[in-house]
């Protein structure tokens, strides 16, 4: 991701790999997919991959951030994310998103 698209605070998709589970993170990067699969519950949960200058990462949204982001999500190209880690299985990781918003550099 360009250097002008990237938020001050926000952490980097390199570093985020490392972080516990549970930790705090600010993100930001541009939306590669979007995805939003049927659940057996019903609930609407959206998964989104991002990716910054060095690399992609996961993003979670469960339905009661979305019902407050989706038109965020679905409309701006660079999104900023608020979130903890989830760390599952021997590598993955994810980002529980608690606030989406979009970038106020890129989207203008």
């Amino acid at each position: 991701m360009e250097p002008e698209v990237w938020e001050k605070g926000c952490m980097e998709s390199d570093r985020i790999r490392w972080c516990e589970d549970g930790r705090y993170v600010k993100a930001c990067g541009r939306v590669i997919i979007i995805h939003t699969p049927p659940t057996k519950s019903g609930k609407r949960v959206m998964f989104i991959t991002l990716e910054d200058a060095r690399g992609l990462f996961d993003v979670t949204v469960f339905e009661n951030v979305s019902k407050r982001c989706a038109k965020i999500v679905l409309s701006q190209t660079v999104l900023v994310v608020e979130g903890v880690v989830n760390r599952f299985g021997l590598r993955g990781v994810s980002i529980l998103a608690r606030n989406i918003r979009a970038s106020r550099r890129a989207n203008d």
